[in-house]
């Protein structure tokens, strides 16, 4: 997973647009359990953030994701409620929702996203315009 940040993030929170985009299963270099081998999502949104206050802003911003599953089949999943953590060097951003359309409708989805933590310091004299982390997605 990677998410670009435009205009790049500095020590202080200004609306900035970010862009998901995620590779799941085989594509990503990781695999899938269940009918499909691999999906991709692009997500785009904006929200006041900083490199300081990375991953907090996703708290506040309803995210609505489709998942293009290898195959042709589509879930759009709705995440009204994220949650964030730091812990061990990492940022752990937790969304919980429904599948609101397509593959899997009706169902619980739960998609978790780690980052590695940015260094405090490293975010005060630059700025980042680009992050990679893994996710994992789950819809039961």
């Amino acid at each position: 997973m990677t998410t670009s940040y435009s205009p790049a993030l500095g020590p202080l929170p200004k609306p900035t647009t970010q862009t998901v985009t995620e590779e799941l299963g085989t594509d990503g270099g990781g695999s899938c359990i269940g009918p499909f081998a691999a999906g991709a999502a692009v997500t785009v949104f904006e929200q006041e953030v900083s490199c300081l206050l990375q991953g907090l802003g996703d708290t506040l911003v309803e995210n609505v994701v489709t998942y293009h599953w290898q195959g042709g089949q589509t879930s759009t999943i709705t995440y009204p409620v994220t949650t964030v953590v730091r812990a061990a060097g990492q940022l752990i951003v937790t969304s919980t929702g429904t599948v609101t359309d397509g593959f899997g409708e009706g169902s619980i989805s739960e998609r978790i996203a780690v980052y590695p933590d940015l260094d405090l310091l490293s975010c005060l004299t630059s700025s980042v315009q680009q992050q990679t982390g893994i996710i994992t997605v789950t819809i039961t």
